[in-house]
């Protein structure tokens, strides 16, 4: 039977009411004899199988869930304890608690060279300094007065070009 548990279920359900309505008390099922009461008490197993299973998957639920609650309140307090241990115990008191003490990643002394010229390469490349390579970094700052200053000088540069360039055509001897 195809459905969900409470469409199965009901199906048996009228199964077993069409059968112990029926007249009939034994049918030939695949060539073999069986009788009606049979397959009823069969039907009404299953019924009670599913309904047994549901039961106990509501209380496996909870249990679960109960569980899931005593851990949640458990795990703060736990890291918290065993980072105590690992810090303020020795290897043989840790191993009491079924603890290991924290080892360290060994760099090879190659990889300490690939690394620092990885991170100079890095730095030529962002330009990047320290504070005193920053405090050597020396510029001339603009001040409102100068940004004035250049201003009128490229506004009176070519006009100081032109009359003076006039200046020189009139004193200059003239060949006729």
């Amino acid at each position: 039977m195809k459905g969900s548990k409470p469409i199965k279920r009901e199906s048996l359900r009228r199964m077993i009411a069409g059968i112990q309505a029926s007249k009939t008390k034994s049918v030939v099922l695949e060539g073999t004899q069986h009788k009606l009461s049979d397959v009823s008490s069969m039907c009404q197993a299953s019924i009670d199988a599913g309904v047994d299973a549901d039961a106990k998957q509501v209380v496996w639920r909870e249990a679960v869930a109960l569980s899931r609650g005593k851990d949640a309140a458990l795990n703060p307090i736990l890291l918290a304890f065993i980072g105590h241990l690992l810090v303020a115990s020795t290897p043989s008191e840790l191993e009491e608690y079924g603890l290991k003490p924290r080892s360290r990643a060994k760099t090879t002394p190659q990889t300490k060279v690939d690394a620092a010229e990885k991170a100079a390469a890095t730095r030529t490349a962002r330009n990047t300094m320290g504070k005193r390579q920053k405090a050597k970094v020396v510029g001339v700052v603009p001040t409102e007065d100068d940004d004035e200053t250049d201003a009128n000088a490229a506004v009176a540069t070519p006009a100081a070009g032109a009359a003076a360039a006039s200046a020189a055509s009139k004193t200059t001897p003239q060949s006729n």
